[in-house]
């Protein structure tokens, strides 16, 4: 009987620990990568807002979270596929250049922070240096 509990109590442990780790950590270039992924497949663009900081965004979260805005011209996202190089990072922002099809490389400043521990989202997008998303 009490090999039972102990076994029992044993095993509780183990699950609470490994439920304890579950989330997997996305680093701010991770991150980037995802959003791009994400972007380039407008089957995708209703899982946009999963790369945003809803907690650290004003008005541009209601941006986000229509995916009508990810395939319209208004900031340039409907010229799918993209593609990028990171040119700098710095502290918590990543500038890179982003190139859509058929079209010049522009330069984007994305601003990140960590809403969970190691979890990095975008709170802000800048367009060569305009605030598009924020």
């Amino acid at each position: 009987m009490k090999r039972t509990i102990y076994i029992s109590v044993a095993i509780a442990i183990i699950i609470f620990m490994s439920a304890c780790d579950m989330v997997t950590p996305v680093s701010r270039t991770e991150r980037l990568g995802m959003f791009i992924d994400d972007l380039n497949v407008t089957a995708n663009h209703s899982q946009m807002p999963e790369h945003f900081s809803q907690a650290n965004m004003g008005g541009g979260w209601s941006k986000v979270t229509d995916s009508s805005y990810w395939s319209s011209s208004a900031d340039g996202w409907d010229r799918i596929p993209f593609s990028y190089t990171i040119t700098s990072q710095s502290g918590n922002t990543i500038t890179a250049s982003l190139t859509p099809n058929g079209f010049s490389a522009e330069t984007f400043d994305f601003y990140f922070v960590e809403e969970e521990e190691d979890i990095w989202k975008i709170y802000q997008v800048d367009r060569l240096g305009t605030p598009i998303i924020q």
